[in-house]
């Protein structure tokens, strides 16, 4: 089977965690025999406005000298400039994708079985427009889909892409009942559920007999919508409270990485905080196995990879509880952690942390990385996803 992924989240020199779990499922499938190739549009921010005719006819005209120049190509992977006029919304930046990848078209013959786009906007909208002849499976996991709903024109065409896809996949129940929220009951029909893949090859599993939860860890973005500034608050109140010697890892980047430098130097616990970077995913199980216990605080999660990783390495988390936390691993919460509730204030999150260690004889981590196997690995997202392939082509 010849399967093209249409990916705008994908590792690359620049960005090597960018769209990691894509990148899992492409090598799940290249493991089960099948020939996976992909297209990154990579958005680069252009002025308010159309985009020059001369830029596309510079493209064009580059691409035809030299398609390797236009579009570079490794491994499979082939990346696909993609000028975006800022403040386009949604539909500017599918319009864009969707120009960019017509031009793409223009200088490569080969054809793929079907194209599995990530994203229904921008992507799969974008492939809609310039390859209609091929079966289109699309899978979505953004988090930021009342964006796509909350502007009409942008929703009207997320309601033509579920229409349009010869299958359409959500990565959590969650997710799939936001859409059919949005769009309506003919939506939920549409779409089946297949999770994200958790790669637990290079996390080694480690069992905490006795956890004195010294030693957080917090693996994703530093941006707010992760609930960066309220982890950092948690813990403030956990050293003021229940252990000033409680140190916090924050493996990732992003933009409140001065805010945190700041909020912790105010608080008098700089030399507690260590923020890490981006590391390579293969020594993140380096990074779990030093550590007690991971807080997410996250609000809203489509589907959560981190705390699965976590769970799978034997690490308590502790979480909101947010819709992809409670279908992933809500019913085996108790034996791998705790979610709280939403609304949780920074003390009682604190304070449940706290109760989470004086109690963690109920903890049950073999239990945990057990069901994070038998549910999320790469050899059973991939039988699902070649099983939803194999129905389209028959």
């Amino acid at each position: 089977m010849r399967i093209r992924f249409v990916s705008p989240w994908y590792p690359d020199y620049l960005r090597a965690h960018s769209g990691i779990f894509v990148a899992k499922q492409v090598a799940a499938l290249r493991a089960s025999g099948h020939e996976v190739t992909v297209d990154v549009p990579q958005i680069f921010p252009a002025p308010p406005g159309p985009i020059p005719q001369s830029v596309s006819t510079a493209m064009r005209t580059l691409a035809g000298k030299s398609r390797s120049a236009m579009f570079a190509s490794t491994n499979g992977v082939t990346y696909v400039p993609t000028p975006v006029p800022s403040r386009g919304g949604p539909m500017g930046r599918a319009r864009a994708m969707s120009d960019s990848l017509a031009l793409l078209a223009e200088f490569r013959d080969e054809k793929p079985d079907l194209i599995h786009a990530h994203l229904g906007m921008p992507t799969a909208w974008a492939i809609s427009q310039t390859h209609r002849n091929l079966p289109l499976v699309v899978t979505e996991h953004q988090s930021t889909l009342a964006a796509v709903f909350a502007e009409p024109s942008s929703a009207r065409a997320y309601s033509e892409v579920v229409s349009r896809a010869d299958a359409f996949i959500c990565v959590s129940e969650h997710l799939r009942d936001q859409i059919a929220d949005a769009l309506g009951d003919w939506a939920r029909e549409r779409i089946e559920v297949i999770p994200n893949i958790v790669d637990l090859t290079e996390i080694p599993f480690q069992e905490r007999r006795n956890p004195e939860f010294t030693s957080w860890i917090y693996v994703g973005g530093l941006v707010a919508h992760k609930g960066v500034k309220t982890l950092l608050e948690v813990f403030a109140e956990f050293r003021d409270k229940h252990d000033a010697g409680a140190r916090l890892t924050l493996v990732g980047d992003g933009p409140l990485r001065g805010w945190i430098e700041e909020f912790a130097a105010s608080r008098g616990f700089a030399s507690a905080v260590r923020l890490a970077g981006p590391v390579p995913h293969g020594q993140l199980g380096e990074f779990l196995a030093r550590a007690d216990v991971m807080v997410h605080l996250s609000p809203a999660e489509t589907f959560g990879i981190a705390p699965l990783e976590a769970i799978g390495s034997g690490l308590p988390v502790v979480s909101l509880r947010n819709a992809g936390a409670v279908n992933t691993w809500g019913d085996i919460a108790r034996e791998c952690g705790v979610l709280v509730p939403l609304q949780a204030s920074p003390k009682e999150i604190a304070e449940a942390i706290s109760e989470l260690a004086r109690s963690n004889t109920r903890l049950q981590p073999a239990v945990g990385r057990q069901a994070v196997l038998d549910r999320y690995s790469p050899a059973v997202v991939a039988r699902q996803l070649i099983a939803t392939y194999a129905d389209l082509l028959r």
